[in-house]
């Protein structure tokens, strides 16, 4: 091999692993509850012979690497090595450093422009300045006027032009001021990356796919419900709160997110035999030893080692649980930096129908609060917070756990315009029986809902009356009007009057109970 076609086979080798490297992207990521699944993409031409992907951080998982290539792309051995961040520069240079150095491009040229205006004006003052040996020869006098007039103009535009690179350039400085906070708040340029690197045969161009797990990443689901009273609906948003702190900054990737939890066990515990058995009369020696022995001494050694191995999960599985896997593509690139911020994602909206009323409950508060029923949403819905909006406004937060009920029920806040009105209790205690031996105790209440609207309200009043579990204790129970539900939702005791009122209307409501009870019992539950 001469000494030319051996320079130009190294310099094609040195070009494979640096250009390789600057084109390597991360493209998809599949996000789990505290792990994320990563897709790095870089392209093959025909003739390479090494691949490398470099700026991978110390904490992806490196059992989890799998290759894949376009056809007529082979690959062989993969390596995997530890770089110090000083021969690594490319590394930790923040999301934002190609349009930081984009705009340090085009500010660079629009100074240059600036520049040359500044020259080409001062070119134009110095025509009619005298020269160092005396005044400058005059001019024609026919061509003063034309000379006079062509000088004026060129210094107008020349003085128009550099107030509009001076414009442009304080914008373009604002755009950088930006980029670079924004670069601040990536990932950090760490001590040391890791570097893979693979063996490659390409007869043809195409890419290679780098896939690999990395600890850090996480996400939760959030929920916003919005009523609409005038037309009783209920919009329901789901999002995702996202955050990572991985070490790679994610820029204008394919994101999808899975309920799937890969760190959970896939097999199920082993059963073993239940064995009951006579153990050996205890021996003396073994008894005095057993009473003596310490109680261990507890130490903080065991326990930093430990903190200090394991890090804190951005996000808590446990709202997974009890759910089967789905995944959510969202449609647009996402960028996130690894700074463990969380990031709000859109998963969709539904809007459905809803059956609107108000719920009391005297025994507990004197309020009214707006409630909205409606059918379970389609798909798969998990545990997460819910934000709760009525016709625009923010009204509360909770917790959005239905479960398997197919008729969801959601409160947004109380409800002025239904004015409750509770009297005190009326209690009673007198005995009954030939020898006094039975306690009565009575209760009586009484409550009213009047509306305070122009229109008709829905109210359902809730009323707990007394239960008795003991055979040696009677409860009477007195309503009027008669409840239109007993055993609401499989709940002994627990009444409903559901209706609706008027325009001014006020609707009254009474209860007496009786609890019955020999005199020397102890009773619990009695108020």
């Amino acid at each position: 091999m001469s000494p030319l076609s051996f320079a130009a086979v190294v310099a094609s080798v040195l070009y494979v692993g640096s250009s390789l490297a600057a084109d390597s992207a991360i493209k998809r990521v599949t996000l789990y509850p505290g792990i994320a699944a990563v897709e790095r993409v870089t392209s093959v031409t025909t003739g390479m012979n090494e691949v490398k992907f470099t700026c991978l951080p110390l904490t992806f998982d490196s059992n989890s690497l799998r290759v894949e290539a376009d056809d007529g792309i082979r690959f062989g051995d993969v390596s995997v090595k530890t770089v110090e961040a000083a021969l690594a520069p490319a590394c930790g240079v923040g999301p934002q450093t190609q349009k930081i150095r984009e705009l340090e491009d085009k500010r660079a040229q629009v100074d240059a422009e600036r520049i040359g205006h500044e020259i080409a004006l001062n070119y134009v003052k110095s025509l009619g300045a005298p020269t160092e040996g005396g005044v400058r020869a005059s001019a024609a006098p026919a061509s003063i006027d034309a000379t006079t007039e062509s000088m004026r103009r060129a210094a107008m535009t020349s003085l128009v032009k550099q107030q509009q690179l001076a414009r442009q350039l304080e914008d373009l400085d604002g755009q950088l001021a930006v980029l670079r906070a924004q670069n601040q708040t990536g990932a950090k340029k760490a001590a040391q990356y890791r570097e893979v690197a693979l063996r490659v045969s390409a007869s043809k161009n195409g890419a290679l796919r780098l896939n690999y797990q990395v600890s850090g990443p996480g996400w939760i689901p959030s929920y916003r419900a919005t009523l609409d009273s005038a037309s009783n609906t209920v919009r329901m948003e789901r999002l995702a709160v996202v955050s990572q702190s991985s070490g790679e900054d994610w820029s204008g990737v394919q994101l999808k997110l899975s309920t799937a939890q890969p760190r959970q066990s896939v097999m199920p515990p082993s059963p073993w035999s239940w064995q009951i058995n006579v153990l050996p009369p205890l021996a003396a020696t073994d008894a005095v030893a057993y009473a003596a022995a310490p109680a261990p001494v507890a130490t903080g050694f065991a326990m930093n080692s430990m903190e200090a191995k394991i890090a804190v999960p951005v996000f808590d599985p446990s709202v997974f649980e009890g759910t089967y896997s789905t995944e959510f593509s969202i449609a647009q690139p996402v960028d996130l930096a690894s700074n463990d911020q969380r990031t709000s994602l859109s998963l969709g909206t539904q809007s459905m129908a809803a059956r609107v009323f108000s719920r009391i409950v005297p025994s507990q508060a004197a309020s009214a609060f707006v409630m909205a029923e409606i059918k379970r949403p389609d798909g798969v819905w998990i545990r997460g917070d819910l934000q709760l909006f009525r016709d625009n406004a923010l009204v509360g937060n909770s917790t959005w756990n239905v479960g398997s009920d197919n008729d969801i029920t959601l409160a947004f806040g109380r409800d002025e315009s239904l004015r409750v009105s509770v009297d005190p209790e009326k209690k009673n205690t007198s005995t009954v029986g030939f020898t006094g031996g039975k306690q009565v105790q009575s209760y009586v209440r009484a409550f009213s809902i009047e509306n305070l609207r122009k229109t008709v309200a829905s109210i359902e009043v809730i009323e707990a009356s007394p239960v008795a579990v003991n055979s040696a204790v009677e409860v009477q129970s007195k309503f009027a009007p008669e409840p239109t539900q007993k055993d609401w939702k499989a709940m002994p005791g627990v009444n409903v009057w559901a209706q609706t009122l008027n325009a001014g209307q006020i609707a009254s409501f009474k209860a007496d109970y009786t609890v019955i009870y020999p005199k020397d019992m102890r009773i619990t539950g009695l108020r």
